[in-house]
Parts: structure tokens; C-alpha cells; sequence
């Protein structure tokens, strides 16, 4: 797969990049709803999730220097996808903000990675409905969803260990998606 607009290209995880890609999802595991397996047990889970159609993690490339700044993905099931795994790695996002780069450019990242997805899932995919689900109190995030047009319910989700965690489960339907001309 191979995606790209001015500011990121996303395309399938290179093996260059998995541990990169092992890395970026330590540094981001507090936005996860679980928390990331072990090094070798989550270099699997890249490895497997690849090559995959319908449930797929991706690489983020900064298009103007080539360089890995994270990863996204999403899961297709009956009509709908669930679109997250947005993991920015910050080590490069840092090098790259310290060696002169356009820094709107930078902070632009992650919401042209997810239009990106956004756009092949609803005009090339064609799937019915996008959803995102977020952690109540990660602000980032919310405001990221926000931006892309998803509208917000709340809701509550089991975690593994059987706690509840409250969400904001984002939706997008794909005509909503057509006609405000994203």
C-alpha cells in the first residue's frame, strides 16, 4: 500500500522500520487501552498486522526528508472501520524539529496521516462508517478527531483485566464524508 499527500506518505511498514515501529508504541502506550505486549511479542504482532487487508498497521513517512515519524492503522469489518494505532515516534519528530524543519509541517502530521487513511477508506475502500475510539482525558486525540469531522458519543469500554475505561467513540459515515467535501 502507498498513500501520500504533501507532508506524509503512508505505506506498508518496511522491515527497516519494525523495531522502530516496537519503539513508537512504548513511547505511546498511554494511549492505548491496553498496554503493548513485550518487545519480541509486539515485533509479532507488527510483523503479522503488515501485510494484512483488513486489519492492518502502517508506517508514517515525513515526505520531504523520507523519514519514519510513526505509525496508523485500521480494522475493516462488515462496512466499518476502526481507524487508530496512531503512534508518533518521537525521537525522529524531535531530530527533525532540531535539524531546521518546517515545524507547521511537523505539528501537521498526524492529521494528514489520519485524512489520509480517512480518504482511502471511504473512496477506494468505500467502507460505510469510520469510527475512532479515545480516552476521555487524552485531549490531543479528541481534538485530532474532532478536527477530522467524527462526531462524539460517549461510551465505556472493558479492558482486558475487566475494568471499564470511559471513551469518546467517534463516527463518520461515509456520505457525511462525501458531501462536506473532505
Amino acid at each position: 500500500m502507498w498513500i501520500e499527500n504533501d507532508v506524509v506518505v503512508i505505506r506498508t511498514i518496511r522491515e527497516e522500520n519494525i523495531e522502530k515501529c516496537v519503539q513508537a508504541r512504548k513511547l505511546n502506550r498511554d494511549s492505548f487501552f491496553e498496554p503493548p505486549a513485550e518487545d519480541p511479542a509486539s515485533r509479532r504482532w507488527i510483523e503479522g498486522h503488515r501485510e494484512s487487508e483488513d486489519d492492518v498497521l502502517l508506517e508514517i513517512v515525513y515526505r520531504p526528508t523520507g523519514a519514519f515519524v510513526g505509525t496508523i492503522g485500521y480494522r475493516v469489518a462488515d462496512g466499518t472501520a476502526d481507524i487508530g494505532r496512531l503512534s508518533l515516534y518521537t525521537p525522529e519528530l524531535k531530530r527533525l524539529i532540531h535539524g531546521g524543519a518546517d515545524i507547521s509541517s511537523i505539528r501537521s502530521v498526524a492529521l494528514s496521516a489520519c485524512r489520509l487513511i480517512e480518504e482511502y477508506l471511504f473512496v477506494c475502500r468505500r467502507v460505510d462508517r469510520a469510527v475512532c475510539e479515545v480516552m476521555e482525558d487524552n485531549r490531543y486525540s479528541n481534538a485530532l478527531c474532532q478536527r477530522l469531522g467524527g462526531v462524539p458519543s460517549p461510551a465505556v469500554r472493558k479492558r482486558s483485566d475487566g475494568s471499564d475505561i470511559r471513551v469518546l467513540r467517534y463516527s463518520m459515515d461515509r456520505e457525511q464524508y462525501l458531501h462536506d467535501g473532505a
